[in-house]
């Protein structure tokens, strides 16, 4: 295990006199043309446009900062490997953030395996393990934070697209491949569920 830091999930060269911060203002369809181009300048500017969202997206679904970097590297692995990225109607953003999901609950199913075996719960880091997780456990109050491991995954998984990584209702369905109305159904009916958790959490 690395000991780099979780924001340093791969490195960052800016091509030619783009910066980081110039970088990540670029929308998704400036780097797919890039990409078709340069491939390998365009994967580079969406690991600085993508890294740290993604790693915020898997460790408020993990609760565990290695877990979570880890996820986040082998989501760039398999961008590198993926032959449609930057193909003109590839959705690049819907995609990275599925297979972040995808890894983060068979994640989670895993420990549940596990445990299974172990005749135990499953360890859960609830202390950050790595320095920028502090600041991303930071960005939500510990009763939130603990109402949200109580929702069922699909649920939690629900509320971080919409509120956390601010993906619209149409992103959301193409990243979890249901109908909106279906997000907008499993929306509501996870609001309700927190509402009360974080109500019994006040009492």
């Amino acid at each position: 295990m690395s000991n780099s830091k979780p924001a340093d999930v791969v490195p960052f060269t800016p091509p030619n006199s783009l910066t980081p911060a110039d970088a990540v203002n670029l929308d998704d369809g400036e780097i797919g043309a890039l990409g078709r181009k340069d491939p390998k300048r365009a994967l580079s500017i969406l690991v600085t446009k993508y890294r740290r969202p993604l790693y915020r997206h898997a460790f408020h679904m993990l609760h565990n900062a290695e877990e979570a970097y880890e996820i986040v590297q082998e989501v760039f692995l398999r961008a590198h490997k993926e032959t449609r990225l930057f193909d003109a109607d590839f959705h690049i953003k819907g995609w990275l953030y599925r297979v972040t999901a995808n890894l983060s609950l068979k994640h989670i199913r895993s420990r549940r395996v596990s445990s299974m075996f172990a005749l135990r719960k499953p360890e859960i880091v609830t202390e950050p393990t790595l320095p920028v997780a502090t600041a991303v456990a930071g960005e939500v109050r510990k009763e939130v934070a603990e109402a949200l491991e109580e929702l069922p995954p699909r649920f939690r998984q629900l509320v971080l697209l919409r509120y956390f990584d601010d993906l619209s209702y149409k992103e959301i369905a193409d990243t979890m491949k249901m109908p909106i109305g279906s997000v907008m159904s499993g929306l509501s009916r996870a609001r309700d569920r927190l509402k009360n958790l974080l109500k019994s959490l006040e009492k």
